[in-house]
């Protein structure tokens, strides 16, 4: 059986890139598995034939050419992100496609008239966090019939869009588990944010929480931001709270690097508010590491006593509890470092979930799917109880 696996590849630094081309070795060395690896800018060398695509979606706009495939072509979607709302936003609303845009929205089962009328009326752009709730992910589900993904919250969502798919849950995988003991006696003590730096992942909250910290710290702390800006400007705010001698920029390019320096890492932070129940694979390798990492994770299949849980609904404070018991040297994080580690060395072995995905992908069979077409006008708007005049406004416009 062959497989057209599309996805971002290295040299691009990208956690779905790295994921995807470790995947497709083990696949390939272990279980003879005849797959071509397809960069997305590359998607038109798929041939017709009888072959299957495995489409691994993420949440950043590198995955504009696989979404556009992927609801033209059935295959198999590994989703990465259940809430794909930035690649939707970047494929409608930073082309100008208002409308397009709202016809996402309105897909999603739990829209509310107040959102639809702020979309109609309002000055969006002002609003557009208010939006971010939405997984974006209901057209992706009626267009496929496979899937894989990695949490219950992510199962449970597609099933419940499309009762008839057929879903394998995994673990995150990882094939980094090497344990650094944690030693806090000398030195300067190093706590990483790594991956791209957005509004979701509050780096302002963490840098305002840090530089109320660091005046009262009994220890030496650099604070290490490891990736790209993606809507905000992370000196900037280094600037405007005064912290930058405490603090590093490593805008990475290579993905050797980038492990090397997640392992200096003594302590991380990996926020995503709101998760939606999804996991980073960035946390996945500090936690392959031991290190104590301090995020929202709550509702991803990850056992409590292998992370410093923050509650999404008083950063600050959590935050701030954090630092405070790392520069205390708390003895919690030694065992949190090893509950990690071995949480990932056991259940998230790379090997034992490859041999489940190449299991699912083997009895792979496509069939017609009844949704396959997009919804129309009328039922797009039919559940909704909202005045006529907005309806007028979309059905002209939609």
């Amino acid at each position: 059986m062959k497989v057209n696996w599309i996805s971002p590849l290295p040299p691009m630094v990208s956690g779905v890139a790295v994921y995807s081309y470790e995947l497709i070795r083990i696949l390939r060395d272990n279980f003879n598995m005849d797959i071509k690896a397809i960069i997305p800018d590359r998607i038109n060398e798929i041939g017709k034939g009888n072959s299957i695509n495995i489409y691994s979606l993420g949440n950043h706009p590198e995955h504009e050419k696989t979404y556009n495939m992927l609801i033209k072509q059935q295959g198999i979607v590994l989703i990465h992100d259940l809430n794909i709302h930035d690649l939707i936003y970047f494929l409608t609303m930073s082309k100008g496609k208002k409308i397009k845009y709202i016809s996402y929205l309105l897909m999603e089962k739990d829209i509310t008239n107040r959102d639809i009328e702020t979309l109609v009326y309002s000055d969006f752009e002002n609003r557009k966090a208010l939006f971010y709730k939405y997984n974006m992910i209901t057209e992706t589900a009626l267009m496929n019939n496979h899937f894989i993904v990695h949490t219950d919250n992510a199962l449970e969502t597609i099933k419940s869009i499309n009762p008839k798919a057929s879903i394998l849950r995994i673990n995150h995988f990882s094939i980094w588990h090497d344990y650094k003991p944690l030693n806090l006696q000398t030195g300067r003590i190093i706590i990483s944010v790594f991956g791209y730096m957005s509004k979701n992942k509050k780096i302002e909250e963490i840098i305002k929480t840090f530089s109320k910290f660091i005046k009262k710290a009994k220890n030496n702390y650099l604070l290490r931001f490891v990736g790209k800006d993606a809507d905000i400007d992370t000196k900037k705010l280094i600037e405007l709270y005064g912290i930058k001698s405490h603090t590093e920029i490593i805008s990475n390019d290579n993905n050797d690097e980038y492990l090397t320096l997640m392992k200096e890492s003594d302590f991380a932070i990996n926020m995503r508010i709101p998760s939606n129940g999804e996991v980073s694979g960035n946390m996945i390798k500090f936690m392959g590491f031991g290190i104590p990492v301090a995020s929202n994770t709550t509702d991803a299949n990850i056992p409590k006593d292998t992370y410093y849980e923050i509650d999404k609904s008083n950063i600050s404070n959590s935050l701030m509890s954090y630092f405070s018991m790392i520069d205390k040297k708390d003895d919690c994080f030694i065992l949190m470092g090893k509950n990690a580690y071995n949480y990932i060395k056991n259940e998230c072995n790379a090997e034992n979930i490859a041999s489940k995905i190449g299991a699912f992908i083997s009895h792979y069979k496509e069939y017609n799917i009844i949704t396959r077409k997009r919804l129309s006008k009328r039922k797009l708007l039919e559940p909704l109880h909202m005045s006529d005049k907005i309806k007028t406004v979309l059905r002209r416009e939609l």
